[in-house]
């Protein structure tokens, strides 16, 4: 992940154009997106996008669970599909 930011980064066509660079968090387990997130911040990314859960039986409040478990531990932007 951190070469491919780095990669990013640099190929900006110019220091006036900022290359965002979004990283894609997505496991079955609340707390390893969570750690995903953590890690994708430390590398400097501009914003996050993540999934419900693959396997979210407990319905629409498990989902929402999950993206507020997520947002409580970044404040980077997050967007949700």
């Amino acid at each position: 992940m951190r070469s491919a930011i780095m990669c990013c980064r640099r190929r900006s066509p110019s220091s006036t154009v900022a290359c965002r660079v979004l990283a894609g968090i997505i496991d079955m387990e609340t707390m390893r997106v969570v750690d995903q997130a953590k890690r994708a911040a430390g590398f400097g990314v501009d914003a996050l996008v993540a999934t419900a859960p693959f396997y979210a039986l407990g319905g629409p409040k498990e989902v929402e669970r999950h993206f507020r478990a997520i947002r409580e531990h970044t404040d980077l932007p997050l967007f949700a599909l």
